[in-house]
């Protein structure tokens, strides 16, 4: 046997390669070697070229097909709010964020909401949670076939932080996030929408799978949002809070009936080991309004709360109201579901933001938010 069996096996090749250059009389036709060097020299040396210039062919189309075996189909987010497939029984969705308004609480609020489509099963209901890896919240929609079982239709959403450069979907397509005015300045999201969805073989998880800007599966991401970071809390009085530390003095007004209200025990600390951004409730109270649920709140930085908080995400300045902005709230707020609410806030001096929602109009929500004094 020979010590090379593939030089032996790439031989026999050229050699039935040379014998195919035949001349017009039929007869084998060898190329003449160069002058000065000698016919089995030039052989072999045409040989080693042809050997090299095979191996470099065997490798270009080994390197082409590996390509081809790890393409994967990449797609930009769909936006925060759109058009649902009549697959998903809805007319329109929107994702809400929003920071959770509960006294005490460090955390963001996140509602998917289904417009027009009545009872909608969830993947990922509205949750409150502080964000401690890549993925700060996911979730997503699903109708399920009555007679297979089988999917026929598929929103999954994702918000996630700059360590995220893309999210794989169950049938294995990249979805790329994107940012929006509707989340924090760090913070992009991910929505994909499908008919029929196919996940792929061995899947087994209805969710977007955070990825690295390499490809590879982030570990550090938590798979929900964890537990809300908690500060000690008193029940007070709506009508008498307290004098000291921060409050809401809510003023006598036609159609406001106050509910219950909660404070901190103590002072704020200095400092609080969360990731931004991120607001301290310090205080928050519930009322009705002619029968409407509301509340509010007094917020404070989630780091630093002598400082002065960042801007609140998805909201707007209102005209001719310095200070005062207005947006959609987060449907859940730490309190339970506020469906519609209206969201609006003004800063309290260099340290706070003064947030109430209710499921009303900009007007009435302003001319509520006119009987609210905050004390930091």
């Amino acid at each position: 046997m020979s010590d090379d069996p593939l030089g032996e096996l790439l031989d026999q090749l050229l050699d039935a390669h040379d014998g195919l250059k035949e001349d017009p009389s039929g007869r084998g036709r060898r190329d003449v070697p160069p002058p000065g060097i000698a016919p089995e020299r030039s052989a072999r040396v045409a040989r080693g070229r042809w050997r090299l210039a095979f191996l470099v062919g065997v490798a270009v189309i080994a390197s082409i097909s590996a390509a081809a075996a790890i393409v994967v189909q990449t797609q930009r987010s769909a936006p925060l709010s759109g058009r649902l497939p009549p697959e998903l029984l809805g007319t329109r969705y929107a994702l809400e964020v929003g920071p959770d308004l509960m006294a005490g609480q460090v955390a963001w609020c996140t509602t998917l909401r289904a417009l027009g489509s009545g009872d909608q099963p969830s993947l990922g209901p509205g949750s409150c949670g502080t964000p401690q890896g890549a993925v700060i919240a996911r979730g997503g929609l699903a109708a399920v076939s009555a007679s297979t079982g089988g999917l026929t239709g598929l929103l999954l959403y994702a918000i996630v932080d700059r360590r995220v450069a893309a999210l794989r979907a169950p049938d294995g397509r990249r979805i790329i996030p994107i940012h929006s005015q509707r989340l924090p300045d760090a913070w992009t999201a991910a929505v994909t929408i499908q008919a029929h969805p196919r996940p792929q073989a061995g899947s087994g998880i209805v969710a977007l799978t955070p990825l690295s800007g390499s490809g590879t599966r982030l570990r550090s991401a938590a798979p929900e949002p964890v537990e809300a970071t908690r500060l000690r809390v008193r029940g007070v009085s709506p009508l008498r809070p307290p004098s000291q530390g921060c409050a809401i003095d809510v003023r006598a007004a036609p159609g406001i009936r106050l509910g219950r209200a909660w404070a901190l025990r103590g002072v704020a600390p200095a400092t609080l080991a969360t990731a931004e951004p991120a607001f301290l409730s310090c205080y928050s109270v519930t009322f009705t309004l002619h029968g409407r649920p509301g509340v509010a709140a007094l917020l404070l930085d989630g780091r630093s709360p002598g400082r002065l908080p960042a801007d609140l995400p998805n909201t707007h300045p209102l005209p001719g109201r310095r200070g005062v902005v207005a947006g959609p709230g987060a449907e859940n707020l730490g309190f339970g579901f506020t469906p519609g609410g209206q969201l609006i806030a003004e800063r309290v001096g260099s340290t706070g933001w003064l947030v109430m929602q209710i499921s009303a109009t900009t007007a009435i929500s302003q001319t509520v938010l006119h009987h609210l004094q905050a004390r930091t």
